[in-house]
């Protein structure tokens, strides 16, 4: 019995101590999502049951590292990929906050760990998607610090945005479409300082981030620097806002430093050739009319080259200085009081190219952007015929040459693009978008051919979505591209994809 209540009783003490923690707690949140998408493809690559040997492997595996750079052997498939998520947030004491996000995603009947079979290595396996805690008014002053695994996102997304073309969305190699990973996170530390009531109520938000893409070896021997294969992004992002005419202005500078391959062969270690792209841009939009949204941003990239496994540029050798532009503008005009509310807009997107000191003579490689972490895509097939996704058949100074990005659409490329949105009833909006992809350097994809060409091709893409309750929405993407004079025989096949999905939400 003595023994009985000295147990009850330091018990109960511990349950006490543990109380106030608990208080502590202010609100949790549980959630989650399961979105069943179906694929339905054709020719991704451009060449129809042609074997061509292009890349660092030569299987018919889906979403592996050697897959993504060879010829998926058949020209058309079918399969369905799931997301399986489990969110929890909990406001803590008084400015904190965190949240977790853990992640199941596999293509369906991927139960085994045969990745010839089912294109997985475990399908049952759960990823940590995101993880981090928000500190609101640190130190009392208007500033607001996020720590951990994060969304980082900045304007449209057209320079930082996303993980989703790194190449490493899916470790676990389960998914067909990598496209669709969830995984583009970054693990980082972002500091966002509201300066408003310090200039007298003028608004100036002052965002400043550092990621830790890929760290690599940790610990090297002692004559090899541990840093030299590090992947790191750092920047900072000022904006403000403008009532008239609903304006906003932001300027940024990022410095993304790829050391991947600076520790493998000759040399390791030695960090000369510093491979880095600057990218200093500036963003606006503005609503000079009801129904009417300008926008338009421009960028401008300097540094030394970055090759490497995942490179989009194939010219020239890492450390190589190089310069860039880019640049993104687009209008659109909604009519809200006209039959099922029709928006039209129109947009352009362009990343330079560089001829390489004589690549139109020798039909390599014409690149001269490098993307830094875009986040925004526009149509389903198009752009994503880069590294890591479905490179053209098509793509080397010879047909089934050497793997060097000549047709990726990463650079070296103009998008000029006009689009419409009708809600024809209530919860269902539909777009249509119609591109055209031209280079911005003309490029000699054939060495048996002495003209150069210009005309990417053209693509229709169609985009529906039905909101059936507040918690479930399906959705209908249909794309079909049309390559053009760039590409020849008997890489030029017509691609197709088709993509329906169910998404519960709770």
């Amino acid at each position: 019995m003595v023994k009985a209540t000295l147990r009850g009783a330091v018990l109960l003490g511990l349950l006490a101590c543990s109380a106030p923690g608990f208080a502590e707690v202010q609100n949790v949140r549980v959630g989650g999502e399961v979105n069943v998408r179906s694929f339905l493809r054709k020719n991704l690559r451009l060449n129809e049951d042609v074997f061509n040997g292009v890349g660092a492997g030569s299987t018919s595996v889906v979403g592996t590292a050697t897959g993504a750079g060879s010829d998926f052997g058949s020209g058309e498939d079918n399969f369905l990929q799931q997301l399986t998520a489990v969110d929890v947030g909990a406001d803590l004491t008084e400015n904190v906050a965190a949240q977790i996000r853990l992640i199941n995603q596999r293509v369906w009947g991927g139960f085994g760990s045969d990745a010839a079979d089912a294109a997985v290595t475990d399908a049952n396996r759960v990823d940590l998607s995101l993880a981090n805690v928000t500190l609101k008014e640190l130190f009392y002053s208007p500033l607001t610090v996020t720590v951990g695994r994060q969304r980082i996102w900045f304007g449209r997304g057209f320079i930082v945005g996303s993980r989703l073309m790194r190449g490493d969305i899916d470790p676990g190699q389960n998914l067909g479409a990598d496209e669709f990973s969830d995984l583009t996170a970054f693990d980082a530390i972002r500091g966002t300082l509201d300066l408003s009531g310090v200039l007298g109520g003028f608004p100036l938000v002052v965002d400043g981030v550092y990621a830790k893409v890929d760290e690599n070896g940790i610990s090297l021997s002692s004559d090899t620097d541990s840093t030299a294969d590090d992947v790191n992004l750092a920047g900072v992002n000022l904006g403000t806002r403008f009532d008239q005419m609903n304006g906003e202005l932001e300027t940024y500078f990022f410095q993304k430093v790829d050391k991947d391959l600076d520790d493998t062969g000759a040399g390791a270690g030695d960090l000369e050739s510093d491979p880095q792209s600057n990218t200093l841009g500036l963003r606006g939009s503005l609503s000079p009319a009801e129904g009417f949204s300008l926008w338009s941003e421009l960028a401008f990239q300097w540094g030394h080259r970055i090759t490497s496994t995942i490179t989009f540029d194939a010219e020239g050798a890492a450390g190589d200085d190089y310069q860039a532009w880019a640049a993104n503008l687009g209008l659109d005009y909604g009519l809200s009081d006209a039959p099922w509310s029709p928006t039209v807009g129109a947009e352009w997107l362009f990343w330079a190219g560089d001829d390489g000191g004589g690549a139109v003579a020798t039909g390599s490689a014409i690149a001269g952007w490098e993307p830094v972490f875009r986040g925004r895509f526009t149509t389903l097939i198009r752009e994503f015929q880069a590294p890591g996704f479905y490179m053209p058949a098509q793509s080397g100074s010879t047909v089934g040459g050497t793997f060097n990005n000549i047709t990726s659409s990463a650079t070296n490329q103009h998008q000029l693009a006009l689009h419409a949105t009708l809600n024809p009833i209530e919860d269902l909006s539909v777009d249509n978008r119609l591109t055209w992809f031209l280079t911005d350097k003309a490029i000699k994809a054939d060495t048996g051919n002495t003209k150069t060409e210009k005309f990417l091709g053209t693509e229709w893409d169609l985009n529906a979505n039905y909101n059936y309750t507040d918690d479930v929405q399906m959705g209908l993407i249909y794309g079909i591209f049309w390559p053009g004079a760039v590409f020849r025989h008997p890489h030029d096949d017509m691609a197709q994809e088709l993509v329906t999905s169910v998404s519960v939400k709770f």
